[in-house]
């Protein structure tokens, strides 16, 4: 320090005065930086929040948020803001990564330069929570200049030890020529959904490895070729598989699905989504007679045209099933073996929306499950008063007779002849009579605990509606009777948003088409 007036070391004069003044200013300065940042959060309140309560905002938003990158917008906010999000481990554990072709993202982590370096950065503020990857290949949902030159390093290599051990679920989209995850293990991973936008060849995949997913449980697979099916069953564990959904763009045969179930023995719900039978081109080898047996199968689902009829029989065992839904119904003959197949059944939801005609072309399978418990029937009938005059009880016997939940979607719309009805209240009425409380135990049957009646919208409706209505108000002291306006819950195949995990949409999508019980 230069004295102010010779320009040389203070005197001791000058240093017995100066001193006392800075250890006052140092002393002062604790107070005054507690003051400014008083100060701050009087002019923010929100800087008043505690930390624990902040993040549990954040993590609200996250979900509910329309933007596309909620992260971004949370982080330019102000520097509190920012330093908060990057505190919180939960709120970076969806991670979205646009691949190159080879399966490799542009930049450098040493020096950090492009997309590479920001998916490292963004790996690391996961540590050791669960998380998710979703890896959009070349020709999936990618930015415009993923292929652009420069270096470049697979996805793999931007993932952490922690990350790759705690990886939980893996979203694969577009050409699967190459992933980029290697031949790594990845013991955290129980859940995977591929869809394949485009695939020029799957040999490039081939020869650069496969990764290994030993603890692999629930997969959507999506538009998979059928080489590339074949190529899967070699190097996918099949056989740790307990829920699986198999769809295509072009829907799947039943042929290309017969291997993949083969191996699938430890499966114990399952979706399809199969290419309708009569537009194969081709005969089932019903010569073969290879047991495919899925004893842990207790949910089954089909969209599109379920193969039940004949070539259902192509060596097919599944002795536990509960739960199984159909989609409009095939027109193929139901066996003794096709009936014998379902007869475990407790649980059935029947949708024939894009078929007429009677009910009668559906009454096989209901019949050949006597154990049924739980009945969902969406179709477009004509008989809907004979269709309650086979689920009446009566004192000699009768179909169901320990049904317990009933919803029929009734659709009084265009090209529905009400007059073909005219008898409708009546059989409503002894259906319900036959299985009420007051009537069910002396007849031999169970009582029915639920009835929701769904009847569709429009003026051709409302006066079928009414009628029905009436009939279920002279029940609704005894029973669980509901009357309830719109469309069938299966009028949509997919859920709202889209594919997704099991147990991100999926799972909840099909659980919500069992309409007992609800309105």
């Amino acid at each position: 320090m230069a004295s102010t007036s010779t320009g040389e070391g203070p005197s001791d004069k000058e240093r017995k005065v100066i001193s006392p003044l800075l250890e006052g200013y140092e002393n002062e300065l604790p107070l005054l930086q507690a003051k400014v940042l008083f100060c701050r959060r009087l002019l923010s309140p929100v800087r008043r929040v505690p930390f624990d309560i902040m993040v549990q905002i954040f993590e609200e938003y996250m979900a509910l948020s329309a933007s596309r990158n909620p992260l971004a917008v949370l982080c330019q906010v102000c520097v509190s803001w920012r330093d908060i999000a990057l505190a919180h481990a939960p709120l970076w554990l969806d991670l979205c990564i646009g691949a190159k072709s080879d399966g490799t993202v542009q930049g450098s982590i040493e020096p950090p330069e492009g997309r590479a370096a920001a998916v490292s950065a963004w790996v690391k503020r996961v540590q050791t929570c669960a998380w998710s990857l979703k890896v959009c290949g070349h020709n999936g949902v990618a930015p415009n200049d993923i292929d652009s030159p420069g270096d470049s390093l697979p996805v793999h290599a931007l993932l952490t030890p922690d990350a790759i051990d705690n990886l939980q679920y893996l979203h694969l989209t577009g050409s699967l020529d190459s992933t980029g995850l290697g031949t790594l293990t990845y013991p955290g991973v129980t859940s995977v959904f591929v869809n394949t936008i485009q695939t020029s060849g799957p040999f490039n995949w081939v020869e650069q490895g496969f990764p290994a997913f030993p603890t692999l449980k629930k997969a959507v697979l999506l538009n998979l070729p059928p080489i590339l099916v074949y190529i899967h069953l070699a190097h996918f564990p099949w056989s740790q598989l307990t829920h699986l959904y198999l769809g295509n763009k072009f829907k799947l045969t039943f042929e290309e699905s017969m291997p993949i179930f083969r191996q699938s023995t430890n499966l114990q719900r399952a979706c399809v989504h199969y290419r309708p039978y009569q537009d194969t081109g081709h005969q089932v080898d019903f010569t073969q007679s290879n047991t495919i047996s899925l004893p842990k199968l207790t949910d089954l689902t089909f969209l599109g045209d379920a193969p039940l009829g004949n070539f259902i029989n192509y060596g097919f065992a599944w002795p536990n099933l509960e739960n199984l839904r159909l989609w409009q119904y095939p027109k193929h003959f139901w066996s003794d073996a096709s009936k014998r197949l379902i007869r475990s059944t407790t649980r059935q939801h029947i949708s024939t929306l894009e078929l007429g005609g009677s009910f009668t072309s559906f009454t096989p399978c209901i019949k050949a499950c006597p154990n049924l418990t739980h009945l969902v029937l969406e179709h477009t009938s004509t008989t809907y008063g004979e269709l309650f005059q086979f689920l009446r009880w009566y004192r000699i016997g009768g179909n169901l007779p320990r049904l317990q939940f009933l919803s029929v979607y009734c659709n009084f719309s265009v090209g529905h002849d009400v007059h073909v009805d005219w008898d409708l209240d009546e059989k409503l009425i002894q259906m319900l009579e036959s299985r009420s409380p007051g009537h069910a135990p002396d007849l031999g049957c169970a009582v029915l605990k639920r009835f929701l009646l769904r009847v569709s919208l429009g003026e051709l409706s409302d006066p079928m509606a009414k009628r029905a209505a009436r009939v279920l108000e002279e029940f609704k002291d005894v029973m669980d009777v509901a009357l309830v306006r719109g469309d069938a819950l299966s009028v949509h195949q997919f859920p709202p948003g889209g594919l997704d995990h099991w147990d991100r949409g999926l799972g909840q999508f099909l659980d919500e088409l069992w309409a007992y019980g609800k309105d």
